[in-house]
């Protein structure tokens, strides 16, 4: 190396790329060298060129001032931007690959490192290539032109190269203003890479009862595609009702509905408009719905925060016949605006849903709801802080009522429910009384002598119900079979017992739980028994052996039921052919190896390391 060094007239220490060069045995002479070859003979091929094409008036080729290497530039009448040194070069070098094997340049022989000098004369190597190719990759490097100045390939401003400046377009560097630019244009025109669903995603979706079982049907891929680009669609105007329904509950589930896109579904000829979040709604938007839909029947608004008292009287203006109106979360609106609502649009209400508002909904609201809505058939009024027994009261004369949902927040003995149902309970198919904490078996005998046309019951949070008298509730009731029956958390803490000792089972245990089956199965397509932690093993397998099986069951929560076992799930799927969901959280006898078919879901099986949502993978 020291022999080296001396020859080449190389003192002090050497760098890494000093090294590189000489183990490849690369002078800067030889450099200089094949760089003026590879000048020379693309000037050639130009003067060639021209010679065969003629002369030409679009471009003039002049000597440069360096004539003696041959170097030529282009003249063009025409001004433009700049060329620069490290652009010619470049673009001379690739004409160069691409025209030059007519006539190969002079090659300077070399030998490997450590060599002797009289070894400098041998025959060329397979080095001498791979050095070329050193070279090349050296030269395209913007490592050496790095604090230099240089045209920027775009908009020919001059700038001072960095490590960090990018390649343009036509083979030269980009300034930083440009190579901003470029970085945005590639950003926004790049598509996102698709990433497949994980196993988060679909415990998400079982856990929000987005049921897909197999193969996703074709109106459903064309709905969630629509919703991704809800941003290019036009209306919606001309599809059916339970298509824009689940778009609009996708986009509420996005939070996508907001100003612009509420234009798609308030159209002129629409006859139902539902909001399942209205949250990013202003007042204005909901002004320009009510102008826009004159022939509106079904409104549904949930989190309708900015629904205020302007609003209701706009509503009451435009003379829509709304015959079934739902409000969520209107907590804005007085008791005048809901008086003066029904005392316009009372004749024509069918239906009325009134959720989370607050103390201006009360029991004088209710008395003219009442009053002045003598068509009403479905009522629902669910924690409003202002409804007390009084408006219980007031609903007894509505006799034509076939769907009532009662969820209050003060305390309403047990004997107004029962005045309730005794007065209404002849014509009602829906009954759905919530978080009655305060009622006992006196409400069952209620429901068992007055309700026979009941198709939904939902009684939820009653710890006072004994088996012995749900059992004969069931046994005994002159009713249809019940197609939807919800008893969630209908238990004690504790168990009750009698003096003598005797264990007493509350709400509901193996008695009742066999006599509901014998009485609905064969109609059942909801079953809720919740915390039931009282029915036993063989009242489940017993209940599950019924003749006929639930030829309609599709969703059944059998969550802290603490008897089950796998044997029992899997008679509960051989007896029932459309079921596809199975809730068993809390159920500790069951474990995770349960084997179920492709079509039903199981969820909440534990095991060591906590809740599997899912006991096999959905296929079709």
């Amino acid at each position: 190396m020291a022999r080296r060094n001396g020859r080449r007239g190389i003192t002090g220490p050497t760098s890494a790329l000093s090294d590189f060069l000489a183990a490849h045995n690369i002078s800067a002479s030889e450099i200089r060298r094949t760089a003026e070859d590879r000048r020379r003979l693309i000037a050639q091929q130009r003067q060639e060129d021209d010679a065969t094409a003629g002369p030409s008036d679009d471009a003039i080729v002049v000597p440069s001032d360096d004539e003696d290497d041959g170097d030529f530039v282009e003249a063009s009448p025409q001004p433009g931007p700049r060329a620069t040194r490290s652009a010619t070069r470049r673009s001379a070098r690739g004409s160069g690959k691409g025209k030059g094997k007519g006539k190969q340049a002079p090659k300077r022989k070399h030998t490997g490192f450590g060599s002797s000098d009289s070894s400098d004369t041998a025959s060329e190597s397979s080095d001498a290539s791979e050095s070329s190719d050193i070279i090349d990759a050296l030269a395209d490097l913007p490592r050496n032109r790095i604090s230099q100045k240089e045209d920027c390939d775009v908009c020919s401003k001059q700038f001072t190269v960095t490590p960090y400046s990018k390649p343009g377009p036509n083979g030269g560097l980009l300034c930083t203003a440009c190579s901003r630019k470029s970085k945005a244009a590639t950003t926004t025109s790049a598509r996102p890479r698709k990433i497949p669903a994980t196993a988060r995603k679909k415990q998400k979706d079982i856990m929000d009862r987005i049921l897909v079982l197999g193969t996703k049907t074709l109106s459903l891929q064309c709905i969630e595609l629509l919703v991704k680009n809800l941003h290019l669609a036009e209306s919606v105007e001309n599809l059916p009702e339970s298509v824009v329904d689940r778009i609009l509950r996708l986009v509420a589930k996005r939070r996508l509905l907001n100003s612009s896109t509420l234009s798609l579904f308030a159209r002129p000829r629409s006859e139902f408009l539902y909001l399942y979040d209205a949250a990013n709604l202003t007042m204005d938007d909901f002004i320009m719905c009510f102008n826009t839909c004159e022939i509106l029947k079904k409104l549904a608004i949930h989190n309708g925060i900015q629904f205020k008292d302007p609003v209701m009287d706009h509503l009451i203006q435009t003379g829509a016949p709304i015959e079934s109106f739902a409000l969520h979360g209107g907590n804005l609106l007085s008791s005048e605006s809901w008086m003066r609502f029904f005392e316009a649009r009372g004749a024509h209400l069918k239906g009325i849903v009134v959720d989370y508002t607050d103390t201006a909904f009360n029991d004088e609201v209710v008395e003219y709801m009442v009053t002045h809505c003598p068509n009403l058939k479905h009522i629902s009024i669910r924690h409003n802080p202002a409804v007390t027994s009084e408006s219980l009261l007031s609903i007894r004369r509505l006799t034509q009522l076939t769907s009532l949902s009662v969820q209050t927040t003060k305390r309403i003995h047990v004997s107004d429910y029962v005045a309730l149902i005794s007065s209404i309970g002849s014509n009602l198919e829906c009954l759905s009384l919530r978080s009655m904490t305060e009622v006992d078996d006196e409400l069952l005998d209620a429901i068992h002598a007055n309700c026979h046309q009941l198709r939904k019951l939902r009684i939820t949070e009653c710890p006072s119900f004994t088996d012995a008298k749900m059992a004969e509730f069931f046994r005994s009731w002159d009713n249809l079979p019940l197609y939807h029956l919800d008893l969630d958390r209908c238990r004690a803490i504790t168990n009750a017992t009698e003096e003598n000792g005797e264990i007493i089972s509350p709400a509901i245990g193996p008695l009742a739980f066999k006599a509901l089956v014998e009485h609905s199965a064969s109609e059942l397509r909801y079953l809720n028994v919740v915390s039931a932690r009282h029915i036993t093993t063989e009242a489940f397998e017993a209940a599950f052996s019924v003749n006929g099986g639930f030829p309609w069951l599709t969703y059944i929560e059998l969550s802290f039921c603490t008897q089950l076992t796998n044997e029992l799930i899997e008679k509960l799927i051989a007896v029932s052919p459309r079921l596809q969901q199975i809730i068993v959280f809390g159920c500790l006898e069951l474990s995770a190896r349960l084997k179920v078919p492709s079509h039903v879901q199981v969820i909440g099986l534990s095991n060591v390391q906590g809740m599997v949502l899912g006991a096999q993978t959905i296929r079709s």
